[in-house]
């Protein structure tokens, strides 16, 4: 699997393990989404996310925020580094950051304000000349120090408050365990996953009753009344 594809699935079930519902944005419209990879959908709206990751920044101590080079546009002329396209726009930027020590921290982050610091901290290295004293090139990928995105960290609140939690659901989390609702594209029907066994619990929808109820008579209609 490509990491991008890898980093962009671990995002999904982190926002999942919140209560909240994440679908894929390009199954959900048949496309590809140029500016989005999630629909997070909160008790009062559905958010449209961008996902970046980050492994072995160029700097220490710092995050990879978008992993191309910077143009003269973006750097120089207020160009878009994200929702560059004409067409749906994230509202939040979900990076998934892997540090060296392999812990994984997730930010979420408004792109306006990620594009500001961006921005700033670009110029700011562009300034500075070559050890040779030319000019440097504008070439480098677009970092962040962490201490710039400590308020961001594990920004949960930013999505809202989730539709679901174990009280909706109506069941209690057992101690030492922890389960999420498995809302991925291919499975909506009712799947439950106990985090702590590994094994996936089917809880049957309404639907899913009435179909067992129809095979049963059909199996034998003298049976079950008819």
């Amino acid at each position: 699997m490509r990491n991008w594809k890898s980093k962009e699935i671990q995002a999904k079930r982190a926002i999942e393990d919140r209560w909240f519902t994440v679908h894929d944005a390009n199954i959900v419209f048949n496309q590809n989404c140029q500016n989005i990879d999630l629909i997070v959908y909160s008790k009062d709206m559905a958010q449209y996310i961008q996902v970046k990751s980050s492994e072995t920044p160029a700097s220490k101590d710092c995050v990879i925020i978008d992993g191309s080079p910077w143009t003269e546009d973006q750097l120089y002329y207020n160009a878009p580094i994200f929702n560059k396209h004409d067409h749906f726009r994230a509202k939040f930027v979900f990076i998934v950051d892997k540090t060296k020590s392999g812990e994984t921290i997730f930010y979420i982050a408004p792109p306006v304000e990620l594009e500001s610091l961006l921005r700033r901290r670009g110029l700011e290295i562009a300034k500075r000349p070559k050890k040779d004293g030319t000019r440097r090139s504008i070439k480098f990928r677009k970092e962040l120090p962490r201490d710039a995105l400590k308020s961001w960290m594990n920004a949960w609140k930013l999505l809202g408050e989730a539709p679901q939690s174990p009280e909706s659901l109506n069941h209690r989390t057992p101690q030492g365990s922890e389960r999420r609702a498995d809302t991925s594209d291919n499975k909506l029907r009712g799947t439950m996953v106990d985090c702590e066994k590994g094994q996936p619990r089917f809880r049957p929808t309404v639907a899913e009753g009435v179909d067992e109820w129809v095979n049963e008579l059909l199996k034998d209609p003298i049976k079950n009344g008819k």
